[in-house]
């Protein structure tokens, strides 16, 4: 069933305790699919998150990086829309 704002997939790269509150505050509006190499498998997940690989995350309408950052590689830039729309409206006012 899709939410209010037509979204009806969401992914989530990362598995951990954030991303498994995110995951039951979104359950049922919204089908559930997770990524984690380090904690998921398919039998320690219930049934409302399908455990899947990047390109299922990927296929979601909406990603979720509730993962810590120093996960990542060094230097790796990664954007969050609001952080940089906020950014861009700061630029143009001057």
């Amino acid at each position: 069933m899709p939410s209010k704002h037509g979204i009806t997939s969401v992914g989530l790269l990362g598995f951990g305790v954030f991303g498994q509150l995110i995951a039951a505050r979104l359950y049922p509006h919204v089908s559930l699919v997770a990524y984690d190499p380090l904690i998921l498998r398919a039998d320690s997940l219930d049934s409302s998150v399908r455990a899947g690989d990047l390109a299922a995350v990927g296929q979601c309408d909406v990603v979720i990086l509730p993962s810590r950052l120093e996960n990542f590689r060094p230097r790796l830039k990664i954007f969050d829309p609001i952080c940089v729309r906020a950014a861009l409206s700061s630029m143009w006012r001057q």
